[in-house]
């Protein structure tokens, strides 16, 4: 849950199991809240961020030769990084 805070530019950002969510009913009372609430600065809106993601999927799509979306995993090999440090690539 997001909630904005009156007269500040930012949101305090809760995850379902977090005792914030719990006052307001999204934690049965049988359930320990878990998790933690945590602020989030104000970045604008977000139709300039998904204009950057959706610029950088097209951008791979076109790499790898992909039509659409759903072609992506059959045109590509998938590699879960781990650190930032690629050693397989010679990283």
């Amino acid at each position: 849950m997001a909630q904005a805070r009156p007269g500040e530019q930012g949101k305090d950002a809760a995850g379902e199991g977090a005792k914030g969510e719990a006052a307001v009913g999204g934690v049965a009372k049988y359930r320990a809240s878990e998790g933690k609430t945590v602020e989030v600065p104000y970045r604008g809106l977000v139709e300039g961020t998904m204009s950057e993601l959706i610029g950088g999927v097209r951008s791979a799509m076109t790499y790898i030769g992909a039509v659409r979306l759903k072609e992506m995993p059959k045109r590509t090999t998938f590699i879960m990084v781990g650190s930032q440090l690629n050693t397989v690539f010679g990283g």
